[in-house]
């Protein structure tokens, strides 16, 4: 077992981990700057409280919006900071496990049967919302291949930042 740990625990380089992910997520658009979106995400995870997977899709987003490392640092900072990211990305997940109740009790409100369908067959909101909370949707809607970023993502951002998680309910 400690051999393999020992094996294994480089794996968990942050650095190493914002590679994978980018690799994953941005790896198909000719022209995106991979090198910047590494750079602000490997000093995110330095200064700030470490790096979450699903953070590089708001991050790289952020940057295709501005196209400017410095700026897209800033708006992930409040992103994280002033709109409780942070703290849903927390090691407890307390704030994580409220979203999913605030989910499912709205879901449950306006589509019961639906709701209670998917309970039986054991489907959580957790199972579909957690990337849609760490990301605010920016991973599951798509891009063209021209990175222009989708309208409804932007109108999706435009309420989040007036109104707040609010909006993500909505």
């Amino acid at each position: 077992m400690k051999a393999e740990y020992e094996k294994n625990k480089e794996a968990r380089n942050p650095s190493d981990l914002i590679r994978l992910d980018i690799k994953r997520s941005f790896r198909s658009f000719a022209g995106f700057d991979t090198n910047s979106l590494i750079r602000i995400l490997e000093y995110w995870n330095t200064r700030e409280s470490g790096y979450y997977q699903g953070v590089n899709f708001l991050a790289g987003t952020l940057f295709l919006i501005t196209k400017d490392e410095g700026l897209a640092f800033a708006y992930l900072g409040c992103f994280m900071n002033c709109f409780g990211l942070k703290e849903l990305l927390s090691r407890d997940g307390n704030m994580l496990l409220v979203r999913y109740y605030q989910l499912s009790r709205i879901f449950y409100c306006y589509y019961p049967d639906l709701f209670v369908w998917l309970s039986s067959e054991s489907v959580k909101c957790s199972c579909y919302s957690t990337s849609w909370f760490i990301a605010i949707f920016s991973n599951c809607l798509s891009f063209t291949k021209s990175l222009e970023v989708p309208e409804l993502l932007m109108a999706i951002w435009e309420a989040f930042l007036v109104d707040g998680w609010k909006a993500v309910f909505k």
